[in-house]
């Protein structure tokens, strides 16, 4: 009986650093954090009494917005997705994530040509959140 406790006691000594380092907080199995976003336009749709080609070109309007957010992601290396109007940073933190964000969709916002401007209605808008925080808005009409 003796032996079998002295082979027990060792077998725990033994194993026990293993135990404890897999056990530390520094474990991360999920890998580095991913932070979503989605960008939105507000009040960008034509008027229902607006004719058929102004619905149309505010359409098309909405529709280069999206492309140009898309792009602009994409190319920081964020994984954008046009359809859902949303994209994802992988590591960072939120400060650090938020002010490069602001940055890109600033530089998109003063990108954007007079046409495409000047197709939305009064008071559009566009807005970039993490959540429900809202990160930066911007008017869309000069």
């Amino acid at each position: 009986m003796k032996n079998y406790f002295k082979i027990m006691m060792a077998m725990v000594v033994i194993c026990l650093p293993f135990a404890l380092m897999s056990c530390g907080s520094d474990d991360d199995d999920s890998g580095p954090k991913k932070t979503t976003y989605n960008w939105e336009l507000k009040d960008c749709d034509a008027p229902s009494s607006a004719s058929n080609d102004v619905k149309i070109a505010a359409i098309q309007a909405q529709q280069a917005i999206d492309d140009a957010f898309y792009a602009k992601f994409n190319s920081k290396g964020w994984t954008a997705t046009k359809s859902e109007r949303k994209f994802i940073i992988t590591g960072g933190t939120d400060i650090t994530n938020d002010a490069a964000v602001k940055i890109a969709f600033n530089e998109v916002v003063l990108s954007l040509s007079s046409a495409i401007k000047s197709a939305l209605p009064d008071g559009a808008k566009v807005a970039v959140k993490r959540g429900k925080t809202t990160v930066d808005e911007a008017n869309l009409k000069d």
